[in-house]
């Protein structure tokens, strides 16, 4: 599908060292470079990467290959998608030589992914905006306030504000000319019975939930009244986002936590905002969700050292202990601070 040549020039201008050291702690060992395994429960680093070879290879669970194996397994991408990742990455374009009947399948794959990223940008400016109007978001502005949170950080994570009404953000979609069909996969906008559709959030603090990319994968909603059945609701998976693979943050705090080489767990999300006020930005959330596998594995990507902070209520201790048995499951032995 892809040349030979264009496959070495990849590998040649990008450092795999670099590459994974991005996303997995590495030491230099000698010549080469070690870290633990991000492919298996591990506590003695035998995870190996060579800059000299190109390639990665594991002694404890065998893994290994070259950059685009890695950006497959790691990053869950089919091995076209990881070769147009790094290309990118790498400056280098890629000639449109593919098979006929492949290529379609790609495009439209790549184009559904790029269709649904998009509506879920238009929806987080949608809704920074109706928190910033001064009738319509007075109420959400209220709530912030009242919680501490300043207007430079709820601007600085992209807060916004889902009103009341039950079709303005699928008039604006509509207006933009988004797929409807894509924005009700992503849980933006319902079906209904008579026809039509209607806004899926209401009355809510919206969260954009952002990749390690930048890219707005989902939303948190955060009700604003307590007589709601739910005090979170997110949104569903989809092609862009899995809600058990993913934690709330961690785009602003990916950096801080390979910096400090420890990472803090909170509950919520106004935890963890309230905590980036505070001058601490090495902090994530689960979204909506008991921790999982799929969070612990994320988060030990980039340390191992995670330092738990749940409510100090009966609720919240029992979440602490549900957690660590997930934690030690993975291989992670976490610290918790009570409050």
């Amino acid at each position: 599908m892809f040349s030979k040549r264009l496959l070495a020039d990849i590998k040649d201008r990008i450092s795999i060292v670099g590459y994974i050291g991005e996303r997995v702690p590495l030491k230099r060992a000698g010549r080469n470079y070690k870290g633990c395994c991000p492919f298996h429960n591990e506590k003695t680093p035998s995870f190996n990467v060579s800059d000299e070879k190109g390639i990665f290879h594991c002694f404890g669970c065998g893994e290994g290959g070259d950059v685009i194996a890695f950006a497959m397994k790691f990053d869950g991408l089919s091995f076209s998608e990881a070769v147009r990742h790094l290309a990118g990455r790498a400056g280098i374009e890629i000639p449109a030589n593919l098979d006929p009947k492949e290529a379609a399948r790609e495009e439209e794959s790549s184009r559904k992914k790029r269709y649904m990223l998009r509506i879920n940008e238009i929806a987080r400016d949608w809704f920074a905006s109706r928190l910033s109007d001064e009738n319509v978001g007075a109420k959400a502005r209220r709530y912030l306030q009242g919680r501490g949170i300043s207007e430079e950080i709820w601007k600085q994570h992209f807060l916004g504000y889902a009103d009341n009404s039950w079709e303005m953000l699928s008039a604006h979609l509509a207006a933009k000319g988004a797929p409807v069909s894509c924005a009700a996969e992503l849980g933006l906008v319902k079906k209904r019975d008579g026809g039509g559709h209607y806004d899926f959030f209401r009355n809510r603090i919206m969260f954009p939930i952002i990749s390690a990319r930048g890219e707005v994968l989902g939303f948190s909603g955060r009700a604003l009244d307590g007589d709601e059945p739910a005090k979170y609701i997110n949104s569903p998976d989809s092609l862009i986002y899995h809600k058990s693979n993913c934690v709330y943050g961690l785009n602003r705090a990916q950096g801080a936590i390979r910096t400090a080489d420890c990472a803090v767990l909170v509950e919520g999300n106004i935890d963890l905002i309230a905590l980036h006020q505070a001058g601490l930005e090495n902090v994530v959330a689960p979204l909506g969700t008991a921790l999982t596998a799929g969070h612990v594995r994320l988060i030990k990507r980039m340390t191992r050292n995670i330092t738990v902070v749940f409510d100090g209520d009966e609720a919240g201790r029992r979440a602490a202990a549900r957690a660590l048995e997930v934690f030690l499951a993975e291989g992670v032995s976490p610290r918790v601070a009570p409050l």
